[in-house]
């Protein structure tokens, strides 16, 4: 009887052991960019998905660009997308969202190597096999957590993803630099990693043109998509430097097409 209950209680020790080493990111942004409560915010990201009423998508998706400023602004938006990721919820058990650092600055391209993300909605894993193979590609791609506080350009599409996908996994990416260097390792690496694998989704964090007034923004956001459908990485990546007020995430564009 002492036997089995000392069994018990390693089993015990070991499981809390591993609960309290996991490491947990949560998300900066609850209260401020969207609800800190959680049925506000369920109730939210649904209406924008119910308001949203995208062009039928024959076949997989692969990639998806959405907006990354409080949902207020970008929400009803990114609803569109979204809403095609619902239909394809099945089909995908790993997103790579690849953002950009506003706030802390680094050359190359950071990794979030946390074992989960947590919103108000709940823990998200992070896909650390993926993580993993990634870093050991380039010896500019590498873990750096302090990358991964009070940036938008990646959370503001987790709690989209809670709501719309059953069960994932999640790998984060950041561009310290929007160089076209960067853009071709990152392509390179994912590249690699993904190209035996089937049921991934990759999502380029960016919004379009900044306080411009209403025809003149509209305008610029058309020319950027038409250079988005023509497939020509270089050629938008060219002209998104040239005028900085094109689009933010130019280099998760670039990267992802």
């Amino acid at each position: 009887m002492r036997r089995t209950v000392f069994f018990i209680f390693l089993i015990l020790f070991f499981f809390n052991l591993e609960i309290f080493s996991q490491e947990v990111k949560k998300g900066d942004l609850a209260g401020f960019w969207y609800p800190q409560d959680k049925e506000k915010l369920s109730i939210l990201l649904r209406d924008f998905l119910n308001s949203a009423q995208p062009k039928k998508v024959e076949g997989k998706i692969l990639g998806l660009i959405s907006p990354h400023a409080g949902y207020s602004y970008s929400g009803l938006v990114a609803g569109f997308g979204y809403k095609l990721v619902k239909e394809r919820a099945n089909q995908i058990k790993t997103v790579i969202v690849i953002g950009f650092n506003h706030r802390y600055p680094h050359r190359g391209i950071a990794v979030a190597d946390f074992d989960y993300y947590q919103t108000p909605l709940g823990k998200v894993k992070i896909d650390k096999d993926i993580v993993n193979q990634l870093i050991a590609q380039n010896e500019n791609i590498y873990p750096l957590k302090e990358a991964f506080y009070n940036e938008n350009s990646s959370e503001m599409q987790i709690p989209f993803l809670q709501v719309v996908l059953k069960d994932f996994k999640l790998v984060i990416i950041h561009l310290g630099q929007q160089t076209w260097e960067n853009c071709e390792i990152l392509a390179s690496a994912l590249f690699e990693v993904l190209k035996e694998k089937d049921n991934f989704l990759l999502i380029a964090s960016t919004d379009m043109s900044h306080y411009l007034p209403y025809e003149q923004a509209k305008k610029l956001d058309f020319s950027t998509i038409s250079e988005i459908e023509k497939f020509s990485p270089f050629s938008l990546y060219t002209k998104s430097v040239m005028n900085g007020n094109r689009m933010c995430g130019y280099g998760a564009v670039c990267s992802l097409l």
